[in-house]
């Protein structure tokens, strides 16, 4: 059901705006080589549920990559984007500030708006 609406969402670009939002999970190669794989992908797991957590309504998860996501968020434009990340960088600086792991928990993150770029 998903392939569906985000085909039937990019077949209306001009009709719809959405944006994607690009993840990147900081540190992973560190965790991976000086820590162990386990607790490397146990990271990629915390930041999934965390990112999916945080969507509402139709917004889509999806994993590019050992260290990367890309959501994509449906009728929304960059400033709505923006809140979301910012709500998503919200919870990974208070997970990392509990210390829950012994490394830090931290994303990079990336916009693109498509409403923008059609114009």
């Amino acid at each position: 059901m998903r392939a569906f609406n985000l085909s039937r969402i990019c077949s209306n670009r001009g009709k719809h705006p959405f944006c994607l939002c690009f993840v990147d999970v900081n540190n992973l190669k560190h965790v991976n080589d000086k820590i162990e794989l386990y607790e490397g992908d146990q990271l990629v797991q915390l930041i999934a549920s965390t990112i999916a957590s945080t969507l509402t309504g139709d917004g889509c998860l999806f994993r590019h990559g050992g260290d990367e996501f890309i959501i994509l968020l449906p009728k929304k434009v960059c400033p709505q984007a923006e809140e979301f990340l910012k709500k998503l960088q919200d919870k990974l600086t208070y997970l990392d500030g509990d210390k829950i792991k012994r490394y830090p928990i931290a994303a990079s993150f990336g916009i693109h708006d498509y409403a923008q770029a059609l114009r």
